[in-house]
């Protein structure tokens, strides 16, 4: 893969991951407190150079989350 398009394609997925867990932080301590919090520290991690793999690791089961949520899920009520 192009190493200019892997590193854009890694932080765009680390701002999501902070992103989505600012998101559900603030739902929690400021919305409705019977939600959880599921945001994952592995947005930070995927920006630092170093601990890019570590960061992949913890992400990937947020990641098939999201698409088996996307696959299953949504079809049956979007």
């Amino acid at each position: 893969m192009n190493p200019k398009l892997h590193t854009a394609l890694r932080i765009a997925f680390a701002l999501f991951l902070i992103v989505s867990g600012a998101k559900h932080l603030y739902t929690v301590h400021w919305g409705d407190p019977t939600i959880m919090a599921t945001g994952y520290p592995a947005g930070v991690l995927m920006m630092l150079p170093k601990r890019v793999p570590l960061g992949v690791l913890v992400a990937f089961p947020y990641s098939v989350g999201m698409l088996a949520w996307g696959v299953f899920r949504c079809p049956v009520t979007c």
